[in-house]
Order: C-alpha cells, then sequence, then structure tokens
C-alpha cells in the first residue's frame, strides 16, 4: 500500500520565516572623452526591516536582524550597503577603482568583537 502527502506544513525548528523589506538603488554614468572613457557606478541597497520567526507561538515577537549581531559568530544585516566604482578605459589600457560602504545601527560590532565571544 502506498501513501502520499496531500498536505505538509513546515515546523518552526526546521523551517525559520524570513521576512525582509528594503530598496535597492542603481546609478551609473558614462562618458567618452579625449582622454579614454570614464564610467561611474553605484548599487546601493537600504534595508528597513530584516526579521525571522523561529517559532509558532503568537505571543513572541519576531528578532530583529538589522544592524544587531544576534549571537557570537552570527552579523545581522546591514542597514545601508554600498557600491561605488569608477573605472577608466582607453585602447587596451584600463583600471578601476571601488569602494563599499556598510553601514549599521544598534550593537553590530564591525571590529569582529562580540560580548561574550568573537565574531
Amino acid at each position: 500500500m502506498r501513501a502520499w502527502a496531500i498536505s505538509a506544513s513546515p515546523s518552526a525548528a526546521s523551517c525559520p520565516r524570513p521576512q525582509a523589506e528594503g530598496f535597492d538603488f542603481d546609478l551609473s554614468y558614462r562618458m567618452d572623452t579625449d582622454f579614454g572613457r570614464f564610467a561611474l557606478m553605484w548599487q546601493s541597497t537600504y534595508t528597513v526591516r530584516d526579521e525571522i520567526k523561529t517559532d509558532t507561538s503568537p505571543d513572541t515577537l519576531p528578532q530583529q536582524l538589522v544592524g544587531w549581531a544576534t549571537s557570537p559568530g552570527f552579523v545581522g544585516t546591514f542597514r545601508v550597503r554600498s557600491n561605488a566604482s569608477l573605472s577608466w578605459e582607453h585602447g587596451p589600457w584600463g583600471a578601476t577603482w571601488g569602494a563599499l560602504l556598510l553601514l549599521a545601527e544598534g550593537n553590530l560590532p564591525l571590529g569582529g568583537a562580540v560580548p561574550g565571544g568573537m565574531l
């Protein structure tokens, strides 16, 4: 005899339910000059909320992840994550300079130390 599963629901222990909300920005500009082609690119993400609920109890609140180190070894989500680059090309030559900006709030340690442990 064969049995078929008609419906299944995830258990809270094996399937946490994350929810995230945010905005993405993307800006690029190219300009040709006598000195070559210059390009500027900027990509950024702003996270409004990022939370996870790991149980089914209606009384417990979701755990907020934006800007918080939730436990040693686990870093939450940065509020702002932004990449920028400036590139130049002229004939067979080219160069690119890039930068990364990470902004957090709360107690997210950028240096690596977390109370009670290390990241």
